[in-house]
């Protein structure tokens, strides 16, 4: 049986306010311990959650640039070259069409100025809280996916996005 809106909201918020953070942290059980995760790990358990209640659900990755944050975050975390990520969120099919949701920031990371979709009223798609290059794709497997996509870059690649993401994890805990 198909859950209401209401509480299909109701859970996106939930998920969307569990604060962002943790490397690697992408397995529903560690998000759930450590109460932090990361776009993989978040849209995972929503989606497991509103599959569970009777929706569909499509698991969405797209290639991005993380310069695109630099409008968002202080001059210490801009960038000037190119790093990529892959970025993962959810088509869920509501009332019959196929909506974009995007869990990856809540409140707390909205307070640092960071692009959030808190007041999501599932009417409509969710802005992806990472720019994504070119066209996204449907995968099967989120964790194997991103896995294999993230290993397919450059040995430098990698490091700098590691390096990256440590720094942005720091500053959205100060």
């Amino acid at each position: 049986m198909l859950a209401s809106k209401n509480s299909l909201i109701r859970i996106y918020r939930l998920v969307a306010n569990i604060p962002y953070g943790g490397v690697g942290v992408r397995s529903v059980e560690n998000i759930l311990k450590t109460n932090r995760g990361s776009c993989s790990g978040k849209h995972k358990l929503l989606g497991e959650i509103y599959s569970d209640i009777g929706y569909e659900v499509r698991y969405c990755m797209g290639r991005c640039d993380l310069r695109s944050m630099n409008d968002y975050l202080p001059k210490s975390l801009e960038l000037s070259e190119v790093i990529y990520d892959f970025h993962n969120f959810l088509e869920v099919r509501i009332e019959g069409e196929w909506r974009i949701v995007d869990a990856t920031f809540g409140c707390e990371e909205g307070k640092k100025g960071l692009p959030t979709n808190v007041e999501w009223s599932g009417e409509s798609d969710c802005n992806l809280s990472f720019s994504i290059q070119d066209e996204y794709w449907i995968v099967e497997d989120i964790f194997e996916s991103k896995g294999a996509e993230i290993a397919g870059l450059s040995d430098a690649m990698q490091d700098k996005r590691s390096r990256y993401f440590q720094h942005f994890y720091e500053y959205l805990q100060s």
